[in-house]
């Protein structure tokens, strides 16, 4: 187990109610000082593996420690330098979009239309290529329509 100089170490926990999170954790009487609490969320890679997204476990505050009641968890166990190191990213980049007003906001609605507007172009961008890709292959599938047989004949001229 990772111990920092405030005899904070570096844990995973499984609370009470199924939440998994990384966090700093001291332990202060029969309470637990959470630094930095980030959720975990696990899901298998389509590549293989595993992925794993790290988000804050408050995200509504600027605090960046809470206590709880050591009976809230049912798992307390130390992390392996890997997952520190994923941690240790994962809070930085968290700081950086807290601290800097990187975080948009949206309602539900707001998302939607954002999505419905976005899917929108993906799909008028999409039918501009097909439409150019179409032009230049009627165009090219024409091997021969430089050659002497597609000029204009005699019959051809009206005046």
């Amino acid at each position: 187990m990772t111990i920092t100089k405030t005899n904070t170490s570096y844990q995973y926990l499984r609370l009470n109610d199924g939440k998994e999170l990384f966090a700093m954790v001291k332990e202060v009487d029969d309470q637990l000082e959470l630094h930095f609490p980030m959720n975990i969320l696990c899901k298998p890679a389509m590549t293989g593996g595993v992925t794993i997204h790290l988000g804050p476990f408050v995200p509504f505050t600027t605090d960046d420690s809470m206590i709880i009641d050591s009976s809230e968890v049912v798992v307390r166990t130390s992390i392996t330098d890997q997952f520190i190191d994923l941690y240790d990213q994962s809070i930085t980049t968290w700081l950086d979009m807290r601290d800097n007003d990187h975080i948009q906001i949206k309602t539900k609605k707001q998302d939607l239309e954002d999505q419905q507007k976005e899917f929108a172009q993906l799909i008028r961008d999409k039918i501009s290529r097909i439409r150019k890709e179409e032009m230049w292959e009627d165009f090219n599938d024409e091997d021969d329509f430089f050659e002497l047989e597609h000029l204009p004949t005699d019959e051809d001229i009206i005046h």
